[in-house]
């Protein structure tokens, strides 16, 4: 009968995480690489907090630049996750040096693939670009060793279940928009997300696939801010995913 019970939580608790899930918390600050002050949540938008100059007007922009991504903010976020890590600050130091340079290729090949070819990406900026500089604030890494465990036989795999629910990985970012031709600020961005949610995945296998898989989405939602026309709304991400490799 308590082998019953216990096999009862397991199934209730893996339907949970399975189908429950939600956009992170945004941060309780932004960084300096933004002045948030100033930023707020915008209903047409997918982010926690953003900034449009007054009369701004993209129309007369034709091309857009994407520098290296900044990640020196990673290391001083305020929840000291690398400090509880396995891995050495040196390995940590590679990761997060890696994922700006994913983040860079993703938003780059994100505008490439574009169907309407809104904006051309350039690596020499003119009059007619607008320069999206990034910068990872948050980079909290999955834990697979967690998720692994989660099968474990009967309660042990439940605490386990548990306990992944306050361990989830998480990826902030924040965003400013330049005017190519005056380096003017025209736009801010900023934005909190969590891992998805899964029945099953190979994400939970890696450190960092989650986390991959919100850059990805941040990148596809740029390129619809770009394509973005008057009155129209830029959904948010689901928080369940459906690709489980």
């Amino acid at each position: 009968m308590k082998r019953t019970g216990n096999l009862f939580i397991i199934v209730i608790l893996g339907i949970s995480v399975g189908i429950s899930g939600c956009k992170a918390p945004p941060k309780k600050e932004t960084s300096d690489f933004v002045t948030g002050e100033i930023m707020d949540k915008h209903d047409d938008l997918p982010f926690h907090k953003a900034w449009i100059k007054e009369g701004f007007d993209k129309s007369r922009f034709t091309k857009i630049h994407i520098p290296p991504v900044n990640t020196s903010y990673i290391f001083l976020d305020e929840n000291d996750w690398w400090k509880n890590s396995f891995k050495s600050y040196a390995e940590l130091k590679k990761d997060v040096n890696n994922m700006g340079v994913f983040m860079q290729k993703t938003f780059v090949k994100a505008f490439k693939d574009d169907p309407k070819k809104r904006f051309k990406v350039t690596k020499k900026p003119d009059d007619k670009t607008l320069i999206l500089e990034l910068a990872i604030t948050e980079l909290t890494p999955n834990k697979p060793y967690l998720k692994i465990a989660r099968f474990a036989p009967f309660g042990a795999g439940a605490a386990v279940t548990l306990l992944n629910q306050t361990n989830l990985s998480t990826v902030s970012f924040e965003a400013k928009l330049r005017d190519g031709k005056t380096g003017e600020i025209v736009a801010m961005f900023a934005d909190r997300e969590q891992e998805k949610k899964y029945l099953l995945t190979t994400k939970n296998w890696y450190w960092y696939s989650h986390a991959k898989e919100i850059i990805e989405d941040w990148a596809e939602q740029f390129v619809e801010l770009g394509n973005q026309e008057p009155g129209e709304i830029i959904k948010d991400s689901a928080a369940f995913g459906l690709k489980p490799w």
